[in-house]
């Protein structure tokens, strides 16, 4: 646990999730991707991210879902939510294994996650339908509960099944954040009771930082409301491409 007497550590932190919540606020994703690499860089451990990503993301999630409220499509949501429940035990099972490797490889790994995530929004442009099959839900949950489980990203396959829908910008992120929000009891659950009470710790820190993310998500609505969507992704992309080259290379650079 960070000493509270170590201003630097917590501030470092504190700006962290306050930059990931404006992130996903402003494009309805991206917590995660933002919040675990920086945590890692700053030398904590991966369940230590993922656990204090979690807390702070439930700030996030839920005034965003309340935010769009009238917006969210439950009747696809609450589907894909039991998907994610059903996969999240193997994705933390796969972070146990993870944890164990050298800080280096895990860097790599979240590195790796994440920029592939960029490379498939590049190259799979998906033409918006008014609804889906429910199988590519079940599918996309089962993805983004394995992912949220393994290291606290569970976005990406939500993401792409969105994209895949002709909705409105504001049903798009209720459709996210709320998918975000029934999870993670879930996630937390699994993940202290395979790597001990002692993360909970770690999840308080992230609820004593309430006020960092619910900052992050109103900068990031109003950016949203100002900037064109496109403008918006593309600056969190060009962000989360930073972090990949660092979090692949750095270990290299370092040796």
């Amino acid at each position: 646990m960070i000493p509270i007497h170590d201003a630097a550590a917590l501030g470092i932190v504190a700006l962290v999730v306050t930059l990931g919540a404006a992130v996903q606020s402003a494009i309805g994703f991206g917590m995660g991707m933002v919040v675990v690499p920086l945590l890692l860089w700053s030398g904590r451990s991966l369940p230590e991210a993922v656990a204090l990503l979690l807390a702070a993301s439930l700030v996030q999630t839920a005034y965003g879902t309340w935010t769009v409220r009238a917006e969210v499509p439950w009747r696809t949501t609450l589907p894909v939510a039991a998907a994610q429940w059903a996969f999240v035990p193997l994705g933390v099972a796969g972070m146990v294994m993870l944890s164990e490797a050298r800080p280096g490889v895990v860097d790599q790994a979240v590195g790796g996650i994440v920029g592939g995530v960029l490379v498939l929004r590049a190259v799979f442009r998906p033409r918006p339908r008014p609804q889906l099959a429910r199988g590519w839900g079940l599918l996309a949950g089962a993805g983004a509960g394995f992912l949220a489980g393994l290291v606290g990203m569970g976005g990406p396959p939500i993401v792409l099944y969105a994209l895949a829908h002709a909705w409105s910008k504001d049903r798009f992120r209720g459709f996210l954040w709320s998918s975000f929000l029934l999870v993670l009891p879930a996630a937390t659950a699994v993940l202290v009771w395979r790597q001990g009470a002692e993360l909970l710790r770690w999840s308080l820190l992230g609820l004593l930082l309430t006020p960092c993310p619910w900052l992050g998500s109103m900068a990031g609505l109003a950016v949203s409301r100002r900037w064109a969507v496109e403008r918006v992704r593309l600056v969190a992309m060009g962000t989360l491409a930073l972090i990949v080259a660092w979090s692949v290379l750095g270990p290299i650079v370092r040796g």
